[in-house]
């Protein structure tokens, strides 16, 4: 099921608000699910777009399923991001990891976001970072393993999940 949603201005490209990054630019169409799964057994990638901070719960970003998948998504005033490495008939498998940056002091605000994936040595490591250009917030979280692929072969979404 794809769920267009309203608040997503689009912006893919090295040359954001952020420091231009050296890993793949992945370009999505918003509420445009993919078949090509562009962070499926890639190590090194980083998605960059613009959300308007308005109070909803959104999904910004999703990628991979059949068990293994990430998700970026808007939790009240949180900026949370999801990654799954267990099985996807087990609930809630131990691996499975999620951290959150607060993005309160956004309310009303254009922010560019950046998840950053580096899966290319054996501490791999998310990242995620928002800012409005005045302000930033950021966190990283090192994976529990060694992991080769972050992403599983289930579609892609971009403002929408890509089931």
């Amino acid at each position: 099921m794809l769920r267009n949603l309203r608040s997503f201005l689009v912006f893919l490209s090295a040359s954001s608000a952020l420091l231009p990054v050296s890993g793949a630019i992945i370009n999505l169409v918003p509420g445009v699910s993919r078949t090509d799964d562009p962070v499926t057994n890639v190590p090194d990638w980083t998605l960059d777009a613009g959300y308007v901070v308005d109070g909803t719960n959104d999904v910004i970003f999703e990628a991979g399923g059949d068990g293994t998948g990430v998700a970026l998504v808007v939790i009240g005033s949180d900026l949370t991001v999801y990654q799954d490495r267990g099985d996807y008939l087990v609930s809630s498998p131990a691996n499975d990891s999620m951290f959150s940056v607060d993005i309160s002091e956004f309310a009303g605000s254009v922010i560019s976001i950046r998840l950053d994936a580096d899966l290319s040595t054996s501490t791999d490591i998310l990242t995620v970072t928002a800012t409005d250009g005045l302000s930033t917030v950021t966190n990283a979280f090192n994976l529990p393993g060694d992991v080769a692929n972050i992403a599983g072969g289930n579609d892609t979404g971009f403002g929408s999940d890509g089931s």
